[in-house]
């Protein structure tokens, strides 16, 4: 089972729809229809994410692992592994320690602020 498929098993498991999942995952409906169908590649931030959604292990979704439950070191090592600053990987390991309302005050507050930068800069 490649990564799209699992995330379709994943999300059926749990009696949610695409756009369910979507709105959860802060992903366009139509991107997450292309993930799942396989036309389009999950990018390392969705795979965090989903993991988080799904409570399961990257390595999970991508079928390194038939090992369903997140550890939370294994997590920290492939936050680690990522190609991104250390700025955004701090950012990373916040986020998945903030329980699931936390989280979801952050992310509109961190919209807040998306908003506001593209208003900025559209002025300008």
């Amino acid at each position: 089972m490649d990564a799209s498929q699992r995330i379709k098993y994943l999300r059926e498991n749990m009696s949610m729809s695409q756009k369910e999942l979507s709105e959860k995952a802060n992903i366009n409906t139509s991107v997450m229809n292309r993930i799942e169908s396989g036309e389009r590649a999950i990018r390392d931030d969705e795979l965090i994410i989903f993991a988080k959604i799904f409570d399961v292990s990257t390595d999970y979704i991508l079928g390194l692992s038939d090992t369903e439950k997140l550890n939370i070191d294994e997590s920290y090592e492939f936050i680690d592994s990522l190609n991104s600053t250390d700025d955004i990987k701090e950012l990373i390991k916040v986020v998945l320690s903030l329980d699931e309302e936390t989280r979801d005050k952050m992310l509109k507050i961190a919209k807040v602020f998306v908003t506001e930068k593209n208003i900025e800069h559209n002025d300008n």
